[in-house]
């Protein structure tokens, strides 16, 4: 009998996540819209929506809560690179994103945890002891653990339409991320990744039209990041902070802390606008760690989304598979202090400013990030091309980044500490069956400072990029 119970469970859970099973990884999931999966490297609370994990508790709460309902969820993304201005090889392929997680929910208890499969690189961790070096070869992250947390529902109020729920989340958590609508080529916010500590939310739920949710946690890590021109295709995030070591303690005793407040009006079934503001700030946070898992390094770091974005389902459709529905604007800033090495005393740690008093370069830095994106589909209007209900995708979007150093002329030997902003221009148009898209997608960036190689690797202001990518969720 219970074996069956829980087959209805799972069953259930399935037909409500079917064809809506990942949410933007990047995004903060609006309970009145699917949003799509994200299309950064590292960012974002979740592959499964918040909307679909509150309609399975729902489900699970006609059942008995001593039973658990579990549901596994996936992503596959690859891309085939047909032009790119900063190589000289074309045409090759790549795989993007392969990613598993569960979530199994029961009665106010759920867990949910992802991993990413990074393949089997290695890398070489250099470590400076005078004039001498050396390197300890280490996989580089060959499985990654997105997200493993424990929620609690540790209390539920009801008033008619009206409903306020209390969560609280342990372990490795995954806040979010501001919204956005835009191709997966565009520059958009990194969001919070997984960071290991408490989190505590509270979701304001007033009748079909209103939704609210403030939260606020104490983590061993805050997400942070530098957008840095690399010494060669061009820019990239490169972390200001450092992930805590899986099944370890904090490298250094310190704590960060993040918050975020979610606004969200449903002015009629089909149109929504939907507020975010994400906050995070840790001081000595770790940046750097020897082959050991010693910290070396630190720096004071705080990063800061926010997002505004409005679908009318009925113009912009609600399937999206790669890209949200609707219209957003975007914005991130990220903040970095200057570089403090760690010294390991009885203590704990002290910290000394990198070089003398006099020499010491100050390599504080910080980034804006501000973008405008348009993306949708035409499941409403046309459709039916091949099978019912499949349906074209299009997107486009404007975004403008400047990375600022506080002292460049300390570092201009450093090519990762110059100072930039670049302008890009990103589209695509695909198309779209159940969870699988397929897309062309086109981007063009361009630089006041020659921050990209061209395929000479010769120093220029642009770069243009076009390939195909393809992925399907489950």
């Amino acid at each position: 009998m219970k074996r069956k119970v829980l087959r209805t469970l799972t069953v259930s859970a399935l037909s409500l996540v079917g064809s809506t099973a990942f949410a933007q990884e990047a995004t903060a999931e609006n309970e009145g819209e699917k949003v799509a999966m994200d299309t950064g490297v590292s960012t974002g609370s979740s592959l499964i929506s918040q909307e679909q994990i509150d309609a399975l508790k729902k489900e699970v709460l006609k059942k008995d809560p001593t039973e658990n309902a579990v549901k596994a969820y996936g992503l596959i993304q690859l891309n085939a690179n047909l032009v790119d201005t900063t190589r000289s090889g074309t045409v090759d392929f790549s795989a993007a994103k392969v990613r598993f997680g569960i979530l199994a929910t029961g009665g106010i208890a759920s867990g949910q945890f992802e991993v990413q499969f990074n393949g089997n690189q290695q890398r070489d961790l250099a470590v400076t002891s005078g004039t001498n070096q050396t390197a300890k070869s280490q996989g580089d992250g060959a499985v990654t653990i997105r997200r493993a947390q424990l929620n609690l529902d540790v209390l539920n109020i009801k008033s008619g339409a009206n409903t306020f729920l209390t969560t609280l989340s342990l372990g490795g958590v995954r806040i979010g991320g501001a919204d956005n609508s835009a191709p997966d080529a565009a520059i958009t916010t990194n969001g919070y990744a997984r960071q290991d500590g408490a989190y505590l939310k509270e979701t304001i739920t007033l009748g079909k039209a209103f939704s609210s949710e403030i939260g606020v946690g104490a983590f061993n890590n805050i997400t942070a990041y530098t957008q840095s021109p690399g010494s060669y295709s061009g820019y990239g995030s490169v972390n200001n902070s450092l992930q805590a070591n899986w099944m370890s303690t904090s490298f250094n005793g310190s704590l960060g802390y993040a918050g975020n407040v979610k606004l969200a009006y449903n002015f009629d079934d089909n149109k929504s606008l939907t507020g975010q503001f994400f906050y995070g700030a840790q001081s000595n946070a770790p940046s750097a760690q020897d082959t050991d898992g010693t910290v070396t390094k630190v720096k004071d770091v705080s990063h800061t989304e926010a997002s505004l974005l409005y679908n009318d389902k009925a113009i912009f459709g609600s399937n999206a598979v790669i890209a949200a529905n609707g219209i957003a604007v975007w914005y991130e800033n990220e903040s970095a202090g200057t570089t403090y090495t760690a010294n390991k005393n009885s203590g704990g740690y002290s910290y000394a400013r990198q070089g003398n008093a006099t020499s010491g370069v100050d390599d504080s830095n910080y980034m804006n990030l501000i973008g405008l994106g348009v993306s949708g589909d035409t499941g409403n209007f046309f459709t039916g091309l091949m099978q019912k209900g499949d349906r074209l995708t299009y997107g486009i979007a404007y975004s403008f980044l400047e990375s600022i150093y506080a002292n460049q002329s300390n570092d201009t030997n450093d090519k990762n500490k110059a100072n930039f902003s670049l302008n890009q221009v990103s589209a695509q148009i695909g198309y779209a069956v159940n969870t699988y898209e397929i897309a062309l997608v086109a981007d063009y960036k361009i630089s006041e400072q020659a921050i990209f190689s061209n395929a000479k690797g010769d120093k220029v202001q642009n770069a243009t990029t076009t390939y195909i990518t393809a992925a399907y969720s489950f």
